[in-house]
């Protein structure tokens, strides 16, 4: 994969797990809001019902995502196959999770909405073990998962700059020796030059302009090849 590919690949994982850690702190949220609402009334109450649907819904919005709708999560498309390569290995066990909290949440939500009926305890006792025994122990694993796939990009992309400059190096390399050999050749036409006396005059001028570009041709390759090897290293 060429560098770009490579930057926006990590740029991609690094919205994944933005988004993933957003979603374990939308899973408290949800179940903190849902709790608050069987003790809230009144103005409070509808605040809180409020906050608690953003919450789902946000939840929600996100977990589509990583089931496959990439544009929900700001994801580029020509990333889709990758992104799906890379989710492969939770793929079944995330959806069947984040699936059953939304139902479960949706629930508890809806029976919320009547002030004189709180949820159940037993229904928000459910969701509470959902999150706790299983669904957040996903969502760290999927976390991880990102993290390694991250560190794992990042050590391509280096690999493939080191690749690069070498080869630059190489061409640089290149560049100086025929630099040197063109400096020699010019030293070798003034001396002959020298020897021609009047004659080689004119001959001599030209050598030197040959070998005063072979000169700044090699400071400039020792240069760019100083550079690189920074760039390169950091």
């Amino acid at each position: 994969s060429d560098l770009r590919t490579l930057a926006a690949r990590k740029s991609c994982l690094g919205d994944l797990i933005n988004y993933a850690g957003m979603q374990r702190m939308l899973t408290h949220r949800a179940v903190r809001f849902l709790s608050i609402l069987s003790k809230a009334g009144g103005q409070r109450r509808l605040e809180v019902l409020g906050q608690a649907e953003q919450a789902i819904e946000r939840f929600s919005a996100v977990a589509r995502g990583f089931s496959g709708d990439y544009a929900a999560i700001g994801a580029p498309p020509e990333l889709a196959d990758w992104i799906a390569g890379v989710l492969t290995g939770r793929g079944r066990a995330y959806e069947a999770l984040t699936t059953a909290f939304r139902i479960r949440a949706a629930r508890a939500l809806e029976a919320a909405r009547d002030p004189e009926t709180p949820p159940p305890a037993a229904m928000l006792a459910d969701l509470v073990d959902l999150v706790s025994a299983s669904l957040l122990d996903e969502l760290n694993g999927l976390v991880r998962d990102l993290n390694e796939q991250l560190l794992l990009t990042s050590r391509q992309e280096q690999d493939h700059v080191e690749r690069v400059g070498n080869d630059i190096g190489a061409m640089l390399d290149d560049i100086q020796r025929v630099g040197l050999n063109i400096k020699m050749i010019s030293v070798n036409a003034l001396i002959q030059a020298s020897r021609a006396g009047e004659v080689g005059r004119g001959f001599a001028v030209i050598a030197h302009k040959i070998k005063d570009l072979s000169d700044q041709m090699q400071a400039m390759a020792a240069g760019i090849g100083c550079n690189l090897r920074k760039v390169v290293s950091h």
